[in-house]
């Protein structure tokens, strides 16, 4: 990423976070009852942010916006190399593509100095990139009136907290933090038909 000063007191952030790479090693049961090892990889999708705050007279005010395509997710082996292990892999990728679209996250922090303390108060805005059965993404289509019966699992947060300086090296911080979205529980075969 990189940050600089636009001008006094406006800076401006700009971040790109290439996918992460995780490994996944386990041991699973086979319709027989065999227990067999598993390994296989798993990339999250690339993560495109900005960001800008400012400040004057002892006010900050801060916002972000992150971008994240989640159905760019991946799933690899190099363990599996039937034909049939090969087919699954490639339904798997073909279903992560279908489920999930991308997403926008949203960030406003807003923050003043009184001398001895300090007040915080922040929002989020975090959309669920789910997509339901029908493959219309489930907040889009709630609000244009298509889907009802699904969770809404849209997250939206609401911070606020305090900062008390006890002297040079040390200080007090009270954050509350409330966090509002519904969920409910599917079996695995709704997710992942």
């Amino acid at each position: 990423g990189i940050s600089a000063e636009a001008q006094r007191g406006f800076r401006l952030g700009f971040v790109v976070e290439p996918p992460p790479y995780v490994n996944v090693v386990e041991e699973t049961i086979d319709s027989f009852g065999d227990l067999f090892p598993v390994d296989y990889d798993f990339t999250t999708p690339w993560r495109l942010g900005a960001g800008v705050v400012y400040q004057i007279a002892g006010a900050t005010l801060a916002a972000d916006v992150e971008y994240v395509d989640w159905s760019q997710a991946r799933l690899r082996t190099d363990g599996f190399t039937s034909e049939d292990d090969l087919l699954f892999i490639a339904d798997q990728n073909s279903t992560l593509r279908r489920t999930y679209d991308d997403a926008f996250t949203t960030r406003f922090g807003a923050a003043y100095d009184f001398g001895i303390a300090t007040a915080r108060f922040g929002l989020a805005y975090q959309p669920d990139p789910l997509r339901d059965a029908t493959g219309l993404v489930v907040d889009r289509a709630r609000r244009e009136g298509a889907v009802d019966a699904v969770a809404d699992r849209l997250r939206r947060t609401v911070t606020a907290g305090v900062g008390i300086r006890g002297g040079r090296a040390s200080e007090i911080n009270i954050a509350l933090v409330n966090t509002r979205f519904e969920d409910q529980l599917v079996a695995i075969d709704n997710v992942f038909p």
